[in-house]
């Protein structure tokens, strides 16, 4: 019932709510898919991983990604958090109109 009293009443803050959800979906996505490269990489290398540069820089590729997915992850946190506190604004609304 609150995300419905949303759509009609802030619109744009449920399309933010569920444009944050899609965009931490993929990044979430993207974070498994480095972590799948990662051990790829790992168990196709051969001979002493810390001569391969190929290797090692392939690792510090990742890193330096997966790093800024996770910042992203956390700003969305925050974000999701602004988002849920102005969301419930509206819920002493919704609790009048579901026991009315």
């Amino acid at each position: 019932l609150l995300a419905i009293t949303l759509r009609s009443e802030q619109p744009e803050l449920e399309q933010k709510k569920s444009a944050l959800l899609q965009q931490e979906e993929s990044y979430k996505v993207q974070l498994a898919a480095l972590e799948k490269e990662l051990l790829q990489n790992l168990a196709t290398s051969s001979g002493n991983i810390l001569e391969n540069t190929s290797l090692i820089e392939s690792l510090n590729s990742t890193k330096v990604h997966s790093q800024q997915i996770k910042d992203a992850l956390e700003q969305s946190k925050v974000v999701q958090f602004d988002l849920n506190q102005q969301r419930e604004i509206y819920r002493p609304l919704v609790v009048m109109a579901t026991t009315a």
